[in-house]
């Protein structure tokens, strides 16, 4: 069942070159049918070299993007808050620190291991 469905996509795949109109497009962005057309031939080249996966990986749904984009208002908008946002940012950069050592110490096992 599996198999058969994936061979449905990936014919589906190959097919999706065929329902772009590059004249309907460039009608409908009012621009020129040269620049549509190499647009669309390196979107095309770059998707096939990917083996026709999305240039865009899937984006994160919209509750996510909606809650990472928030931030207080003003430091003084909940005084409870506050010395959570300081933990996380203590966290966030103590992370930093951590991972820029870890690659220091990498560079430097590589020089030391090199000939």
């Amino acid at each position: 069942m599996y198999n058969n469905e994936a061979k449905i996509m990936r014919n589906i795949q190959k097919m999706f070159y065929d329902f772009v109109d590059i004249l309907d497009t460039s009608t409908a962005l009012d621009i020129d049918v040269s620049v549509v057309q190499s647009v669309f031939g390196y979107w095309k080249k770059k998707r096939r070299g990917n083996g026709n996966h999305p240039l865009i990986s899937e984006l994160p749904p919209l509750n996510e993007v909606v809650v990472k984009s928030l931030k207080p208002v003003s430091k003084k908008s909940d005084p409870e808050l506050d010395p959570f946002f300081k933990l996380v940012s203590l966290r966030q950069d103590l992370e930093r620190a951590r991972a820029l050592l870890y690659m220091c110490e990498r560079r430097e096992r590589h020089k030391k291991n090199r000939p």
